[in-house]
C-alpha cells in the first residue's frame, strides 16, 4: 500500500475544527470513559474502547478503534455528506473505502494487526457525520441497516426497503458497493457477500464543532466522571483536541494510559478513571490497614516512642526513592523494614500515592490470587497505569525474601517488570531483599540495572544495581536510638568488640533491648558474641523458660513451622492448628511476641498468625526442624525429600550452619554437615552455597580449614566432595571481595595461606580456581 501523505489540517488542526480531528477526540474520551461510556453500535455491553489511531494504514484510516474484546472499528468521517452513487462523491467515497477494508482484513497480512476477516459480532465499518448531513444518510440508511441486522431472511437492502423514498436510498447504497467491488475483486458480489458486507456497516451522527451536542456530551462526561476541578472541562477537551491533531500528523495512536500521561502533563486535575474507581479505593484502604503496625518497624520497641530508629542514610533513601525505581539490599535484621514503613507513611503524609504490600502478608501465588487479596478486579500494573495523579506514586514491597514459593516469586517480578516496562509511568518501584536473595535473584538485579544512586550508601557487590544498601548501625546512630535507654546505652559502652560487631544489626540490638528491658542483667548479656548465642539466649527467655512447660510450647513451635514449610509462606491460619497444639502453649507464644496476629486494617485478624520477624521463623526451623545442625544425616534426609524447600529454608540453613560451627573449637558438627552438603547429588545448587559461604565468613585462622585438607588427601567420595567446597569458597570469597571486602592483610583472615596450601596438593581440579583467587587478590591489592 502507498504510503498516505501525512495530514496538514494547519489551523483548522490547532483550533480543532477540523471535522476528522474531532471525531478522534470523541473516542479518545471514550476511552477515558471505559465503561462509564455506553458502548456504541450495539457492541456487547461490557465492551469498552481500549485504544485509537489515526491515519493508520488501512484503507479506512481516519480513525481505527480497538475494543476491549480485540474488535476494530473503523472509521471513516465526513463533515458533510449527502446520498448520491456518482462515483466520485464523498458518499462513494467512504463505501468503496469499506469494500477495500473488508477485502484487506480477509487477505490476513501479518504486516497489519487489523488484517484479519471482519466479525459482525465485534468488528464495525462506521461512517462518522453531523446531523446536518442528508437525512438520507443519517436516518433512512441507519433504519434500512438495522432492519438487514435485524431479519435473517433479507439479504439486500432493497428487501427490506418500504417507502419508495427508502427504496431509492437501497438502491443508491447497493449500486455504490457492486461498483466499488467489482473494481476490488474484479467480479460481481452475490448476494450473500452484499449482505454480509452490509451487517458490518453503521453511521454515527457526531455533532461536535462548537455548542454541538455531542462536544457537550464530552464537557459533560469530563465533569461528572473524570475532573477533580469541573471548571477545568473545557481545558481539558483543549488537549485532547490538541492530541488528536498531533496523531492524525504523526498518524499515530493513543491509548488510556497516553491520555493520562497528557492531560495530567497539562495541569489538568484528574480523579480515578471510573473503571478503576473501586480499585484505587481498594488499594488506598490494603495500604492503610498494613502501614498500621509500621511502630513495630520504625522504632526499637514497638511500645516505646523514645527509641524511634533515625538512619543517617534516611535523606539519601528517601531523595533516590522519588527519584526512580530502585532496591534496597541489606543483611537480615539491618532495617530494611523500618526504612521501607517510614518511606510509605511519609509520601502519604506528604500527600503522595502510595500502594505498600508487606510481601509476608500476601499468600498468593496466582495474578487472580493477588488481585482477591488487595479486592481489586483488575490487574495491579493496570490499576497503577490508570491511577492519575501530578506526582510520582510510590509501589513499595518490603522483604521480597518473605516470599518463600517461587510462584510467589515470579507473581511479584512480573507485576514489578509490568510497571517497569511502562513507558512513562509515574510510579517508583520501591522494592527491599536481603543481599542473599538480591545476589541469587539475578532477575531482580537485571530488573533494577542501573549505577547506584548514592555512593556512600552502596554495595560495591551489585555496582550494576540501582540501589541503596542498608549497612550496619554506627556508634552515633546507637548512642541515638539508646540515649534513652541508660541499660542499652551502658551495655553497649563496655561491650567487647565482637559483641559490638553483633549489635550493630537492628534486629541483633532489639532482640538485646528486649532481653534487658525483660529484666535481665547486663551482666547475663555481655558474654555474648555471636547471633546464634544471642538467639539462643532470647529463646531461652522467650520459649523454654524455666516453667516446666518449655516442651508444649517448642511443640507447638515445630507444628507451626511445619504448616508454613507445607504451605511454602510465613503464616498460619489458626483453625489450620488448632486441634494440633497445646492451646495454652499457643497462647503464650502469642503473649511472649514470638508469634503475633496478623494486621489488616489496624486491628488484630486473629485468624491468622505469623512470626514476629523472619529471622525468629529462619530461627525456629534451624532449631526445631534442623536441629541447629547436629544431625547432617536427618537434615540431609528432610532437604532430599522436599528440593523445592531448599530456597525457602535457605536462611535456616545457614543459621543452623552458624551454630554448628560455634559449638566447638574443632568445628566438627559444621565439616560434617558441609561435606554432606557437597556429597548429595540430589539438592539445588543453593545447599551446597550455603556452608562455603558461612566457612568464609567465620574462619580466622587455617586450623578451621583443615577438614579440607585431610580429605583432599583422602579418598573419594570424601575428596570430591572437599573440591567442592573448595571451589565454592573460592566463590564466596570472590563475592566477598566485589563487597569491598580485602582476603589480604592482617584482618582479612588466612586465605592466601589457604591458596598456598592448596597450591601444594598439586590438584589439577583445583589449579584454575587457586590461580584465579591468587591472580584477583593481588589485583584488588
Amino acid at each position: 500500500m502507498a504510503k498516505k501523505a501525512k495530514s496538514s489540517g494547519g489551523k483548522a488542526e490547532a483550533s480543532g475544527s477540523n471535522y476528522e480531528t474531532l471525531v478522534a477526540a470523541w473516542y479518545a474520551h471514550s476511552v477515558l470513559l471505559g465503561k462509564a461510556a455506553q458502548p456504541p453500535f450495539d457492541l456487547p455491553t461490557d465492551t469498552q474502547i481500549a485504544s485509537f489511531t489515526c491515519q493508520s494504514e488501512a484503507p479506512v484510516d481516519d480513525v481505527n478503534a480497538v475494543t476491549s474484546d480485540d474488535g476494530i472499528i473503523f472509521v471513516q468521517a465526513k463533515r458533510s455528506v449527502a446520498m448520491s452513487s456518482v462515483a466520485s462523491s464523498s458518499f462513494a467515497g467512504a463505501l468503496d473505502q469499506f469494500v477495500r477494508q473488508t477485502k484487506a482484513c480477509a487477505a490476513n497480512d501479518p504486516k497489519h494487526f487489523w488484517s484479519r476477516p471482519l466479525d459482525p459480532v465485534r468488528d464495525r465499518l462506521v461512517l462518522a457525520t453531523r446531523s446536518a448531513s442528508s437525512l438520507k444518510v443519517t436516518e433512512m440508511l441507519p433504519e434500512l441497516l438495522r432492519r438487514i441486522r435485524d431479519r435473517s431472511d433479507a439479504r439486500t437492502l432493497v428487501q427490506v426497503a418500504v417507502s419508495q423514498a427508502e427504496k431509492a436510498v437501497a438502491k443508491t447504497v447497493e449500486t455504490n458497493l457492486k461498483r466499488s467491488w467489482k473494481a476490488a475483486y474484479g467480479k460481481s458480489p452475490s448476494h450473500e457477500e452484499i449482505h454480509d458486507l452490509l451487517r458490518l456497516i453503521w453511521v454515527q451522527e457526531l455533532d461536535l464543532e462548537s455548542s454541538g451536542r455531542d462536544r457537550r456530551f464530552i464537557l459533560e462526561h469530563f465533569r461528572a466522571n473524570l475532573l477533580e476541578d469541573p471548571a477545568q472541562a473545557s481545558t481539558g477537551l483543549s488537549e485532547l483536541l490538541k492530541l488528536a491533531g498531533r496523531l492524525r500528523a504523526e498518524r499515530s495512536g493513543a491509548d488510556r494510559h497516553t491520555l493520562l500521561q497528557l492531560l495530567t502533563g497539562a495541569g489538568i486535575r484528574l480523579t480515578a478513571l471510573p473503571d478503576f474507581r473501586n480499585d484505587v479505593a481498594a488499594l488506598k484502604r490494603w495500604t492503610r490497614g498494613r502501614l498500621q503496625p509500621a511502630p513495630r518497624f520504625t522504632r526499637l520497641l514497638e511500645n516505646d516512642p523514645q527509641l524511634t530508629i533515625e538512619r543517617t542514610l534516611w535523606a539519601a533513601f528517601l531523595d533516590a526513592a522519588n527519584a526512580k525505581s530502585l532496591v534496597l539490599v541489606g543483611e537480615p535484621g539491618a532495617g530494611k523494614s523500618g526504612l521501607m514503613y517510614r518511606v510509605a507513611t511519609t509520601a502519604i503524609a506528604a500527600g503522595r500515592d502510595v500502594v505498600f504490600l508487606p510481601v509476608d502478608l500476601l499468600n498468593v501465588d496466582t495474578f487472580s490470587g493477588l488481585h482477591a487479596e488487595l479486592g481489586i478486579r483488575h490487574a495491579l500494573a493496570e490499576v497503577l497505569s490508570c491511577w492519575p495523579g501530578s506526582s510520582r506514586g510510590l509501589l513499595i514491597l518490603d522483604a521480597l525474601d518473605a516470599a518463600r514459593k517461587p510462584e510467589t516469586q515470579k507473581l511479584l517480578r512480573d507485576v514489578v517488570g509490568d510497571l517497569i516496562r511502562l513507558t512513562g509511568s509515574r510510579w517508583n518501584v520501591i522494592a527491599s531483599v536481603r543481599k542473599y536473595d538480591l545476589r541469587q535473584g539475578t532477575e531482580w538485579a537485571a530488573m533494577f540495572r542501573g549505577s547506584p544512586p548514592v555512593p556512600a550508601h552502596a554495595d560495591r557487590e551489585f555496582s550494576h544495581v540501582y540501589h541503596v544498601s542498608v549497612g550496619r548501625l554506627t556508634d552515633s546512630e546507637i548512642l541515638q536510638i539508646s540515649q534513652s535507654f541508660p541499660e542499652l546505652q551502658q551495655l553497649y559502652a563496655n561491650a567487647s568488640q565482637k559483641l559490638r560487631d553483633l549489635l550493630q544489626n537492628i534486629f541483633n540490638l532489639h532482640l538485646l533491648a528486649d532481653l534487658l528491658r525483660a529484666g535481665i542483667a547486663e551482666s547475663a548479656l555481655s558474654g555474648i558474641t555471636t547471633q546464634p548465642e544471642l538467639l539462643d539466649r532470647y529463646w531461652q527467655h522467650r520459649v523454654r523458660r524455666d516453667d516446666g512447660k518449655h516442651d508444649a510450647r517448642e511443640s507447638t513451635l515445630t507444628t507451626i513451622v511445619n504448616e508454613m514449610i507445607d504451605a511454602q509462606v510465613l503464616r498460619v491460619v489458626r483453625a489450620d492448628i488448632r486441634s494440633k497444639v497445646d492451646t495454652e502453649a499457643l497462647v503464650d507464644l502469642e503473649r511472649q511476641g514470638i508469634l503475633h496476629a496478623e494486621d489488616q486494617g489496624g486491628k488484630p485478624n486473629e485468624d491468622v498468625l505469623l512470626f514476629n520477624h523472619h529471622v525468629i521463623f529462619d530461627y525456629a526451623v534451624a532449631r526445631l526442624v534442623f536441629w541447629r545442625g547436629r544431625d547432617a544425616a536427618r537434615l540431609i534426609a528432610l532437604l532430599r525429600a522436599r528440593r523445592e524447600l531448599a530456597l525457602m529454608l535457605s536462611p535456616s540453613l545457614t543459621l543452623a550452619l552458624l551454630d554448628a560451627w560455634n559449638v566447638g573449637q574443632d568445628r566438627k558438627p559444621f565439616w560434617d554437615l558441609a561435606f554432606a552438603l557437597a556429597l548429595e547429588d540430589e539438592l539445588p545448587g543453593v545447599a551446597g552455597l550455603a556452608a562455603p559461604m558461612v566457612a568464609v565468613e567465620q574462619v580466622r585462622d587455617i586450623a578451621d580449614l583443615a577438614p579440607i585438607f585431610d580429605a583432599l588427601d583422602g579418598p573419594a567420595p570424601r575428596k570430591s566432595a572437599a573440591e567442592e567446597i573448595v571451589r565454592n569458597v573460592i566463590g564466596a570469597l570472590f563475592v566477598r571481595m566485589r563487597g569491598g571486602v580485602p582476603i589480604l592483610g592482617a584482618e582479612a583472615g588466612p586465605w592466601m595461606l589457604f591458596a598456598e596450601r592448596l597450591a601444594a596438593t598439586g590438584s589439577d581440579k583445583l589449579m584454575l580456581a587457586v590461580r584465579s583467587l591468587i591472580a584477583t587478590a593481588v589485583g584488588e591489592r
